[in-house]
């Protein structure tokens, strides 16, 4: 009893000490923090910073920051990894917030994007990214090669360039309650052929959102599309056919030009405007129908139209804008309604076939070149309201014999009072003698 009474300090000691030892052990953590690639190019912004490139990091897995400069970095900057084709994969941090259009254009080597399940704002499904919310899809899994893409249900917008250049897709399956289609979304989808957009929910179509589709053939826009982006469908060359449904009131700039294969376009709803170079070089456009409140063509709006000869003018026309149909060979007559004001320069510049003109009671301004190189108009009746035609107005229009002016007094040119008694040297003198100069009438 003895012995173990002697020995019970130093069993004590021992115990103690490996207490102590364990005791100052650190627990690992039950979630180790992620690893973050270094030096990265950083944009400041409202609320932190945007990564905007990838500066003089060489990794090829890409880990985001939550943090820089001790402020949050809270987005991925537009075109930010832009031909970065060292990147395979790409981690989002968990503050990342919004993506920037053509983030990751020409990175052609990614296998893979993910986004950190602690993040409250994005999410991953299948590989592409959505809001949190599921209501917002950010960002296609380009790198996956589908010929299908689906979007989830409950989707209300497709964000700008959500599926820029993915060349493969050919189907795109629209969720039932999208609203909103941004721009670039879909543009250079090449083998993009088949898109539910007739029968969708979609209201505004962003600028450039199809453009470089090459084998979209036919469309025709859902009823309650009310907004439609400039060139928002520029250089569909394989596209014939484009039917417009009844809440756009104005066709955008750009919206069609290019598309080489365009025959018909139908109008007859509520367009009210045409806008600059919407269906220029259109080169096999035929067949137009107007809507009967259309007021005006804008500027360039169908140049190069080479094989539209018959144009049906609404009566509800009141401008036509500078060279808007410059370039359409085919066309052989025109009648302008009674609204009519002005004529734009060039606005039939180098319509070799037009033959026909019928100009409006209320016609007032004849721009330079209107008629440029009309080498078939053999006569012309302009009527009493007319006060201005512009310089070379009638240049090269080598079979105008007869020019009737309805009111053939007042009328100057280049400082000389000019006799319009006379048809046939009223179209001598708008031809050749006087044709460089801006007719005026006091």
């Amino acid at each position: 009893m003895k012995k173990i009474v002697k020995f019970l300090p130093i069993i004590f000691a021992i115990a103690l000490s490996a207490f102590a030892v364990s005791a100052c052990k650190e627990e690992p953590p039950a979630n180790p923090p992620a690893p973050v690639s270094q030096n990265l190019e950083f944009r400041q912004t409202e609320g932190g910073y945007l990564v905007s490139g990838l500066g003089e990091c060489t990794d090829s897995e890409v880990w985001l920051p939550t943090e820089h400069e001790g402020q949050p970095v809270i987005g991925i900057a537009a075109s930010a990894f832009y031909d970065e084709d060292g990147i395979e994969k790409l981690h989002l941090s968990s503050s990342i917030k919004t993506i920037g259009a053509f983030a990751f254009e020409s990175c052609n080597h990614i296998t893979e994007i993910s986004v950190n399940e602690e993040n409250p704002h994005l999410k991953t499904v299948d590989g592409d990214i959505y809001s949190k919310d599921g209501k917002t899809f950010v960002l296609g899994a380009f790198w996956k090669g589908e010929a299908l893409a689906e979007i989830e249900s409950g989707v209300e917008k497709i964000s700008p360039a959500a599926f820029y250049g993915c060349g493969l897709i050919e189907e795109v399956s629209l969720p039932k309650g999208l609203k909103e289609i941004g721009a670039h979304a879909f543009q250079n989808c090449v083998s993009l052929n088949k898109i539910n957009l007739r029968s969708s929910t979609v209201q505004s179509i962003g600028a450039q959102a199809f453009k470089g589709c090459i084998n979209i053939k036919t469309l025709t826009l859902p009823s309650g599309l009310s907004s439609l982006g400039e060139y928002a469908f520029s250089n569909c060359t394989r596209l014939r056919s484009v039917v417009f449904g009844t809440g756009l009131t104005s066709v955008p700039r750009g919206a069609f030009e290019g598309c080489t294969k365009l025959e018909t376009v139908d109008l007859y709803t509520k367009i009210e405007s045409i806008g600059e170079s919407a269906f220029s070089s259109c080169y096999f456009l035929s067949s137009v129908r107007f809507s009967n409140v259309l007021e005006e063509i804008g500027a360039w709006a169908f140049l190069d139209c080479r094989t539209l000869a018959e144009l049906d003018f609404p009566q509800s026309l009141k401008t036509i804008g500078n060279y808007a149909f410059q370039g359409c060979d085919y066309l052989t007559s025109i009648s302008l309604p009674a609204l009519v004001e002005t004529v734009g320069n060039g606005a039939f510049f180098g319509c070799r076939d037009l033959a026909e003109v019928s100009f409006s009671a209320s016609l007032q301004k004849i721009g330079q070149y209107a008629f440029y190189g009309c080498k078939n108009i053999a006569e012309v009746e302009l009527p009493a309201t007319l006060n201005e035609i512009g310089e070379n107005a009638f240049v090269g229009c080598t079979a105008l014999s007869r020019a009737k002016f309805i009111e053939p007094s007042g009328w100057s040119a280049n400082e000389q009072s000019l006799t319009l008694t006379d048809e046939e040297m009223s179209a001598d003198l708008l031809t050749e003698e006087y044709v460089s100069y801006t007719w005026n009438k006091a």
